[in-house]
């Protein structure tokens, strides 16, 4: 992000995308290192009150989450695979803002 450069709308979709994110990375991480996480708090939310809750219970049994994961993981890289970031010329950009 650049100073005076970054439109407050696109500041706070990329805050949602986080938000939207932490929650189901800790989900997959308290799943994936259950050995770790007995008995601590981050078990007994997403072990025994979300994973038993009537809507959670179908996603839950099915490995939804995990497969919804482990999908969108595969499509985003095949997406930076195929149109990588535009290189920058870094010297062009540097003489660029010193007026040199």
């Amino acid at each position: 992000m650049k100073v005076n450069e970054t439109w407050m709308n696109s500041f706070l979709f990329n805050v949602m995308l986080i938000l939207l994110s932490s929650v189901s990375v800790t989900q997959f991480v308290a799943q994936a290192f259950s050995q770790y996480t007995r008995l601590t708090t981050i078990d007994l939310i997403f072990g025994t009150q979300i994973r038993y809750m009537k809507f959670f219970r179908f996603f839950f049994d099915n490995q939804i989450f995990e497969y919804a994961l482990f999908i969108w993981s595969i499509i985003c890289g095949l997406y930076l695979l195929l149109r990588p970031r535009e290189q920058i010329n870094v010297e062009k950009e540097v003489d660029k803002r010193f007026d040199l």
